[in-house]
């Protein structure tokens, strides 16, 4: 059969083409913007669901870093209590409250240990949109956290300092009362009475003896303030003063001691020389007596008994 001149199409093929045409128009393009219109929607869609997920993030580690940021506040402000006690007691009490401190503040330090987690979960994603923020933020409680570790250890020496400092206030005032007590013996006028200087003399003995045996106590309150003002003790200038006053007042129960012990024995020969004294005046009494006699014999025998006499 001829086709008069006309291409012979067949039924599927035209068909399709039918499909491909609506009122003679191609929809081609437009199945083609639709399909462009959806993977945009569903980028779109991924993009935000991201955000959200990092928005959401960002505030569960910013309502962390709140908690630790108050629980930071709070050890902080046990941390600026300034006293450092003003006796052995009141310290050792000090002491035993920040140890305890430092217990409770080691048992919840997982506060920040979470916090760090949260972080490093969403810093591992290079493409988080608050990054920055979540960096920032934890830098800066982690510095804080750092700080309050310093201030805690900072604390913890004053508190040690602090200990020695009255430990050796203590023995100071032990031993400046020990030598003022001494002073008053060492400075008693007793040898001004002549009357049983011996014996005062064999007391001072025992009395120089006492002082002589408790001369290390003295050396080891000096040695230990002196270590402390080596160490740098916050407290070094009170210490040097009183080791200064402690070595003063010893040395000048040493000299009164000195003294006390010269008097004694001056006291002592003056009393010999006192005794020799009226021995000699008796003598001489006894001598001008037999030189005053009248008596210049009555007979021979008499006057050779009185030449002997007196030579």
């Amino acid at each position: 059969m001829k086709n008069d001149g006309l291409a012979l199409v067949s039924p599927a093929k035209q068909q399709g083409e039918e499909d491909q045409t609506v009122d003679g128009e191609d929809i081609e393009p437009s199945l083609a913007l639709l399909a462009d219109l959806r993977r945009k929607l569903i980028a779109a869609w991924e993009e935000r669901r991201q955000a959200l997920a990092h928005a959401h993030q960002l505030q569960v580690f910013l309502e962390q870093a709140q908690q630790a940021d108050e629980w930071l506040a709070s050890k902080e402000a046990f941390l600026a209590n300034d006293d450092l006690g003003d006796s052995l007691s009141s310290v050792e009490a000090l002491v035993r409250r920040h140890e305890a401190f430092e217990k409770t503040v080691t048992a919840q330090a997982s506060r920040i240990d979470e916090l760090e987690k949260s972080a490093r979960e969403a810093l591992s994603d290079p493409t988080h949109l608050h990054a920055a923020a979540i960096s920032e933020c934890l830098s800066a409680v982690c510095a804080r956290r750092d700080r309050l570790m310093e201030s805690a250890v900072s604390r913890r020496r004053k508190l040690r300092d602090s200990y020695d400092l009255q430990k050796f206030l203590q023995n100071f005032y032990e031993v400046e009362s020990w030598i003022h007590q001494k002073m008053q013996g060492a400075r008693d006028e007793s040898y001004r009475d002549s009357s049983n200087l011996q014996s005062k003399i064999q007391r001072h003995a025992a009395f120089e003896a006492e002082i002589a045996a408790n001369s290390g106590r003295v050396t080891a309150v000096i040695s230990e303030g002196e270590s402390l003002i080596a160490a740098g003790h916050f407290a070094g200038m009170e210490i040097q003063l009183r080791v200064s006053e402690l070595e003063n007042d010893w040395r000048m129960l040493q000299d009164a001691l000195t003294l006390k012990k010269e008097r004694l024995q001056d006291a002592y020969q003056a009393l010999l020389f006192g005794r020799s004294l009226d021995d000699l005046e008796r003598w001489m009494e006894e001598a001008e007596n037999q030189l005053a006699s009248e008596d210049h014999g009555k007979d021979p025998a008499s006057v050779r008994n009185l030449l002997r006499k007196h030579k």
